[in-house]
Order: C-alpha cells, then structure tokens, then sequence
C-alpha cells in the first residue's frame, strides 16, 4: 500500500496457481465487504464443489453451502462465517475478470515461500489492518470492524472515495539503495517478455 509516494504496508498475499492465474489489471476498491458470501464459479462447481454437493449433500451444508439446481444447472453459494472461502473479509473491488482481494480461512499457507494456491484472487495476511486503514475517519475503528465480524452478518461499507488497485507481476524489483531484487517467475512469463524486449 502506497500513500503519499511512501510504501505503508506490504503483507504477504497468495495468489493463482500456474494453471490459473493472477491476471495483471487495474481497477478501484470502492468498498470493504465484512463477513462476505461466495458465489462459487461454475469451473469451481465443476472441478470440485458440485460433486461434494452431489455426494455428500450433509457435509456440503456443513461448510455454508447452499444451492439450487434449476434444470441441471448446479448454482452454489457459500454462506458467511470463519470457514467461508473469501474469509471474513473481501474489498469490493468491481472488474470484468472478478478477482478481488480477501480474507481466508487457509491462514497456514502464508508460511510457504511459494504462494501459488489460488484460482486467481489474491488472498491477504492480515486483511483486517487493511480494512481499519481503508476506512479510517469513517467511524469504522477496529472495535466496530470486529464486532461487526463477529456478527457474521454481510455488511457493505463505503469507502469515502475510490482508491486505485494496480495488479502488476514483476520479477525484478528496484530498491531504494540501488540495486535490484530478484523474484521467480511462477507463471513463466520473462521468457515472452524477453524475446519480446530483444
């Protein structure tokens, strides 16, 4: 997080799998979305929800599933709470390729030094400092914020005016004192942008 020029914040964040990717994109957090539901994609029924609905109906309900099947058309929605998918928390944040930074419930996986677990949102450490800083001056302390998680009831808050979101990869950085530092390149995409570049 960038405010007046100056890096404020920098936590750790997990993101799309090498098979489904982060796409790079630029859009406007207008929001912060408390105890959020998650309607699941069709490629996410496809490849593993909508058989644990078929097959066990009971632990399916168990996670805050609940769907309807119109014809054949499997739609699945997760209910809010701790277990949810997006977390407790998610920035409204309105793109074409709906991709959002959130919360999750899979807190273990930010020890990993390779971060590639997601089918293309970005997961946040810490998603909760954010939302206090985001809201600042809206009345919205942490105390609310929390107590409003505990509620576990969906609530849309505002942000007084839009903030920018660039989704960048970059796999070499420049530093402050100079020098550059080196990342890998999950995706494989130096090799295009090389051949690019030459």
């Amino acid at each position: 997080m960038i405010e007046n020029g100056k890096e404020v914040d920098h936590p750790p964040i997990i993101v799309g799998k090498p098979n489904k990717q982060t796409p790079q994109l630029q859009t406007r957090v207008v929001g912060v979305i408390l105890n959020p539901t998650w309607t699941v994609p069709q490629s996410i029924i496809a490849e593993s929800v909508g058989s644990l609905v078929r097959r066990n109906p009971a632990n399916a309900r168990s996670h805050g599933y609940h769907w309807t099947n119109v014809r054949g058309h499997l739609s699945v929605v997760q209910g809010p709470g701790p277990g949810n998918s997006l977390g407790q928390m998610k920035l409204d944040m309105p793109n074409p390729l709906t991709v959002y930074i959130h919360d999750t419930p899979s807190k273990s996986l930010f020890d990993k030094d390779v971060r590639t677990f997601s089918h293309g949102c970005m997961r946040m450490q810490n998603p909760f400092d954010l939302a206090e800083r985001l809201l600042a001056g809206t009345g919205w302390n942490r105390a609310r914020i929390d107590a409003t998680v505990a509620s576990r009831v969906t609530t849309h808050v505002a942000l007084p005016a839009p903030l920018p979101v660039y989704v960048v990869y970059m796999t070499a950085v420049p530093q402050a004192d100079g020098t550059i530092a080196y990342f890998t390149d999950p995706y494989d995409l130096d090799a295009a942008l090389a051949a690019r570049l030459n």
